[in-house]
């Protein structure tokens, strides 16, 4: 469950810090362009191009770090070493972030404590869940690998060895309070989210991948994607499945589309779960498209209705088309569910045309 949990975190990291190191390029080339002291441009231009440089190695660091540190958390919880200093102060030290006497430690101070402020909420109830996890009778007796200062130590030390001064490194904490940091309520939501199915979630409700009918007109081969579905978190899996389940059983639902949505679309909710939430506009548009593939799938009796249905038709599968590239969904099996869901819009067409006809 905690590696889950880490891997939700990092990926989501991932993302947030791709987009936070190109915004910093920007400011750092602006600033170099508006202030009129040579040796400051020259300054920061010499910058950009170590950032630019750097920008990966800085990321991987990251990530690296946050594991190594999270991995440290997990391991002194398991062995009962992890109790908390007298201090926040001694906490952090404890794990990683460093606060040495100058003028850096402010800014991480106070970036730390905006990130514990925002996320009082979350973190508590992510405490709550993690403490359950290790039957932990108080709360206070460990510190949570999840925890902003794991975050933060991570990305200090992922960015010591900037050569272009201490002014730099204030900048790129500065960005990754703005994009990485404010983000961070968001992943500890999702996180109590995923900790809440754990714990109450209903697996006989679960539907199994592979186990719906199939009908002569609707066979598709989904063992190619079985690999795929492997190097996914079982838990965001079956969180996802269960969310696709609410949707199909709303509606009648034909067993091809069901099996789809199931199979392969799953996945590409699960990646757009994992880099950006449940409440990220990639979730929504996904989510919308698996609506109208459920929508679409029986032509309404209107004719006015039936009309806008079928011209809908080709902006749906250039979106599905979308999809299921960004997760590189073996081709077979686009090509197979694609194939299959224009001939059954053609047989309920026919069907529907004999009725008016009739």
């Amino acid at each position: 469950m905690l590696e889950e949990c880490r891997d939700l975190m990092t990926n989501r990291m991932r993302s947030s810090m791709s987009r936070m190191m190109g915004y910093v390029e920007e400011v750092l080339h602006e600033m170099a362009t508006v202030d009129s002291n040579t040796a400051d441009a020259s300054h920061y231009i010499e910058a950009v191009r170590e950032i630019r440089m750097k920008k990966r190695e800085i990321q991987v660091r990251f990530e690296n770090r946050f594991m190594n540190l999270y991995q440290d958390s997990v391991r002194q919880m398991k062995s009962g070493e992890s109790v908390r200093g007298s201090t926040e102060v001694d906490s952090d030290l404890q794990y990683g972030l460093i606060l040495p006497k100058n003028n850096e430690s402010i800014t991480i101070k106070d970036t730390l404590k905006k990130a514990r402020q925002e996320c009082r909420s979350a973190l508590s109830i992510l405490d709550s869940h993690v403490s359950k996890l290790f039957e932990q009778e108080k709360i206070d007796k460990f510190v949570n690998p999840m925890q902003p200062s794991t975050v933060l130590g991570a990305f200090w030390e992922s960015c010591r060895d900037i050569r272009a001064g201490d002014d730099i490194r204030y900048i790129l904490v500065d960005m990754f309070e703005r994009y990485v940091v404010e983000d961070l309520h968001n992943v500890y939501d999702d996180l109590n989210n995923l900790f809440g199915y754990y714990y109450n979630a209903d697996t006989n409700n679960v539907v199994e991948r592979g186990t719906e009918n199939q009908n002569n007109l609707n066979v598709i081969n989904h063992n190619d994607v079985s690999k795929l579905l492997s190097q996914n978190s079982l838990l965001v899996k079956k969180w996802v499945d269960n969310r696709i389940e609410q949707r199909i059983s709303k509606l009648e639902t034909p067993d091809f589309i069901r099996q789809f949505l199931l199979e392969s679309w799953s996945l590409v909710l699960e990646d757009i779960y994992e880099k950006f939430s449940e409440k990220s506009n990639e979730w929504d548009r996904a989510m919308q498209v698996a609506d109208e593939l459920i929508n679409c799938a029986q032509l309404s009796e209107d004719r006015e209705v039936r009309t806008q249905q079928i011209w809908m038709l080709p902006g749906l599968i250039y979106r599905v088309k979308v999809g299921m590239k960004a997760v590189s969904l073996p081709l077979k099996i686009q090509a197979d569910f694609l194939s299959a869901l224009k001939a059954h819009h053609i047989q309920v067409t026919e069907l529907n045309l004999e009725k008016e006809v009739s």
